[in-house]
């Protein structure tokens, strides 16, 4: 019975990450397509702007600013997300966990024993 718990949480837990993994991708394509569209737009939106009458240079200035400045931040967040996500760890990070986790067990035996 309890094989059959197992089985049927790993199996709720692979559902939940898989699931995970599809949203991260459907923000990546999200990404590429509103980085183009702002980047492509860029100058129209400025064009826009002065059209409606603002002049202010200093604002004209950070909206270009932020327009470049989204797509990057976002990049970043995704990026780290990704790291996360996929489980992507460097050497050291896995040699440590296994460290600690090898710790535990043997403190946790240690308790037991």
């Amino acid at each position: 019975m309890k094989n059959q718990e197992s089985t049927g949480e790993k199996y709720s837990i692979a559902k939940k990450r898989i699931e995970d993994i599809k949203h991260f991708y459907a923000h990546v394509v999200l990404f590429f397509i509103a980085t183009i569209v702002l980047l492509v737009f860029k100058g129209r939106i400025t064009n826009f702007l002065v059209s409606k009458g603002i002049t202010d240079e200093g604002f004209l200035h950070w909206v270009e600013v932020n327009i470049v400045l989204l797509p990057v931040i976002w990049a970043i967040v995704l990026i780290f997300f990704g790291i996360i996500l996929l489980r992507f760890k460097p050497g050291f990070i896995k040699k440590w966990e296994n460290r600690k986790i090898r710790q535990f067990m043997d403190e946790e035996s240690v308790n037991k024993g």
